[in-house]
């Protein structure tokens, strides 16, 4: 049997097949993250390269995680994810350490890394390392200097709320 290339956009996977399925609602807000870098690269990161670079990103977490809808419990490691804000339905990032040793079967605490005042998920988690034994969390936290009040308490309680969705993770 022979395949044939085809180049027609409708049949690779779109990020809504993921966030219409209610069985992949745990990757709601990382596609939605993910769809906002894409819409907004050429803008926020100078020029069409960005932009194509986000795109690639993106349709490969959505063939990811359609080709395998437990994805999430495969990866280890550090990894950038988004929960779904129920105040804006938008996707918040935060920076995720997932233990290299993380067995399901046993109980593994979770950290929360509160970041400085006017620091973000990535640029104040910078001392994050790949390890065993815990999972930890660098939250965005959307209102810059605000003493983790307000939308930023929300972020650091939705992405632990998010992360505890995980078999056996417990807050420590």
């Amino acid at each position: 049997m022979t395949t044939t290339k085809t180049s027609d956009a409708s049949l690779a996977p779109a990020p809504r097949d993921i966030l219409e399925r209610p069985d992949l609602a745990a990757y709601r807000g990382f596609i939605k993250y993910l769809q906002f870098r894409a819409d907004h690269a050429a803008e926020r990161q100078g020029g069409e390269g960005a932009a194509e670079a986000e795109r690639a990103r993106l349709l490969e977490w959505t063939k990811r995680i359609l080709d395998n809808p437990s994805t999430l419990a495969t990866v280890r490691g550090i990894q950038e994810w988004a929960y779904e804000s129920p105040v804006d339905g938008s996707g918040q990032p935060f920076k995720i350490m997932i233990p290299t040793d993380y067995d399901p079967a046993k109980p593994a605490p979770l950290s929360l890394y509160m970041h400085g005042y006017s620091g973000n998920h990535l640029e104040h988690a910078t001392g994050m390392e790949e390890h065993g034994g815990y999972f930890e969390v660098s939250v965005l936290g959307r209102s810059r200097g605000g003493g983790y009040r307000a939308l930023s308490e929300a972020d650091e309680a939705l992405a632990a709320a998010l992360v505890r969705q995980v078999p056996r993770v417990r807050a420590v």
